[in-house]
């Protein structure tokens, strides 16, 4: 926890706009961390809210996507990545129909991709048909609008949805089970 910016568990980033940061309420580096590197990180001279959702945003569109193929079954765990990074997945040629979506972006809108690039990924599924699975994993009252209801419903649709937030509590993941026989033809 960066307690020197006052962000825990709970902290809506929403609320960092407009906020003024004195020399004495500046978040110190931890031990071994070059201090230039974490202040210029920080970047407090041009505002602490904008730093903070610039890293956010650029990070977003560069993490991990990884689909895991076993038996026949494709699982996708998307990361953070974003409508450009699904864009660009579109475009090498690489998205394809899966089984399982680890849903992108704790399912925030921005996370969605495209109706065209959904449509390759989770068609609409035929009356009768098991639906792929999918999960979204999340904490209340971290960002504001995430997950975003209209992402969740469009989802829905299209598969079975499991959220982290929907946890009885104190379960601590989400289990899937893929019989090693493969996916129903």
């Amino acid at each position: 926890m960066a307690t020197g910016l006052g962000i825990g568990d709970t902290f809506d980033f929403d609320d960092l706009d407009g906020l003024q940061v004195k020399d004495e309420d500046l978040a110190r580096p931890p031990a071994g961390v070059d201090a230039g590197a974490f202040y210029d990180l920080l970047d407090v001279r041009h505002g602490t809210s904008t730093t903070l959702l610039s890293i956010d945003q650029a990070s977003n569109n560069t993490s991990i996507v990884m689909l895991l193929e076993w038996n026949g079954w494709k699982l996708l765990f998307s990361g953070d990545a974003e409508k450009r990074s699904w864009k660009t997945m579109d475009r090498l040629g690489i998205v394809k129909p899966v089984h399982f979506l680890k849903v992108s972006h704790h399912g925030s809108h921005t996370g969605m991709p495209p109706d065209d690039i959904l449509e390759k990924l989770l068609p609409m599924p035929v009356p009768g048909a098991t639906k792929p699975r999918a999960a979204v994993s999340t904490y209340p009252k971290t960002y504001k609008g995430v997950p975003d209801e209209t992402t969740l419903v469009e989802l829905k649709k299209r598969v079975d949805l499991t959220s982290t937030r929907d946890l009885p509590q104190g379960t601590l993941f989400v289990e899937y089970t893929f019989p090693s026989a493969g996916p129903p033809a």
